[in-house]
């Protein structure tokens, strides 16, 4: 708590405004929902309310500032995943100079596709993940917390976002080290290695796809490439990404994303094939349906795992929610309490519903 007060004060001093500010602006959201994670069903509540303020610096640029509050009526089961009781956000937009945000905010959030998982943190998902080669800040590290494996995200992140022509750059960097209550020279994942403290992305659009590059201070690197189908609504999605500690630990990645308003309740998909180091290969794909009110995503993967959610639009500020996994058997599910590869126990079918409360 005292390095969160320590970054907090820093970064106000840093960013003190000394022009006028747009009115502060606050917003919320308030969650109940009941199901269970493969064992024992329960209750899940969750409120969280933010404040956001815009700063005009004239031709320095402008400043987006946010501060949220969280609770969960699970915070201290979730271990140190995104379980902040409060995160900030600050962003500067310097216009042709470039872009510099510090935030706390975790990267958790609903995949592209269908997995049954709402809010609760128990199971996660119910399909396998091939481990990813490329460690990006961001991702969660597997680290040993009292003795016991957590995955845990770092508290805090810095980014600077420019382009020189049509060439995108973006570094970010995790200065302090800091993953829950582990920080600095405690940061060694369970395998040994290192987290990195920096990386940086190059992104260049052309006119047959979008080619990025990142590399980070491990000397991990990957290669992406994304190709807009014109006039189809089709997107194609290729990645190679290897590890900066053994070149033989790589993972690589085809995807595909349709997306369409033209064809009545269907409303596209997303299809992903992954392969990685000691033959570990899966497949996934989620169709999406949807109408004016409602939307459903249906999920399977090459392990014949089933997985369905989707939501209601009651009015603009309710929504109603369900979901539900087949469960899976050993090593054929991810836990992010376990170490990949998906070294998850095996758990019978798991659903959730609840109504979400935005204000």
């Amino acid at each position: 708590m005292k390095k969160h007060t320590q970054i907090l004060a820093l970064t106000a001093l840093a960013l003190s405004p000394t022009l006028a500010a747009a009115e502060v602006k606050f917003g919320g959201e308030a969650y109940l929902g009941y199901g269970n994670a493969g064992d024992a069903s329960g209750a899940l509540a969750q409120l969280s309310v933010f404040a956001t303020e815009s700063f005009s610096f004239g031709d320095l640029g402008t400043l987006e500032a946010k501060v949220q509050a969280n609770l969960r009526s699970d915070q201290d089961d979730i271990g140190y995943i995104d379980d902040n009781y409060v995160d900030f956000s600050a962003a500067l937009d310097m216009g042709p100079n470039g872009k510099l945000s510090v935030s706390t905010f975790g990267t958790l959030g609903q995949k592209p596709w269908a997995d049954g998982e709402l809010r609760n943190r128990g199971s996660v998902a119910v399909f396998p993940a091939v481990p990813r080669r490329y460690r990006a800040i961001g991702d969660k590290a597997a680290l040993i917390v009292d003795g016991e494996l957590q995955k845990v995200q770092e508290d805090f992140q810095i980014k600077y976002e420019t382009h020189f022509g049509k060439l995108g750059v973006e570094m970010t960097a995790d200065p302090f080290q800091i993953y829950g209550p582990v920080y600095g020279d405690d940061v060694v994942t369970t395998d040994g290695s290192d987290r990195p403290l920096g990386e940086v992305k190059l992104t260049y659009p052309t006119a047959f796809g979008i080619y990025a590059f990142k590399a980070n201070d491990l000397g991990d690197a990957q290669i992406d490439v994304v190709y807009p189908v014109k006039g189809t609504g089709l997107v194609l999605a290729a990645s190679y990404a290897s590890n900066g500690d053994d070149r033989a630990l790589y993972n690589a990645d085809l995807t595909a994303i349709y997306n369409t308003k033209d064809a009545g309740l269907f409303k596209g998909f997303f299809a992903t094939y992954t392969k990685g180091t000691f033959d570990l290969e899966k497949f996934l794909v989620s169709t999406n349906w949807g109408g004016e009110n409602w939307d459903v995503k249906i999920g399977m993967d090459s392990d014949q795992n089933y997985a369905v959610e989707g939501g209601y639009k009651i009015s603009d500020t309710m929504t109603a929610y369900a979901g539900w996994d087949s469960g899976h058997e050993f090593l054929e599910g991810f836990d992010d309490r376990y170490e990949p590869p998906v070294f998850a126990p095996e758990r019978r079918e798991s659903y959730e519903f609840g109504l979400s409360i935005t204000f």
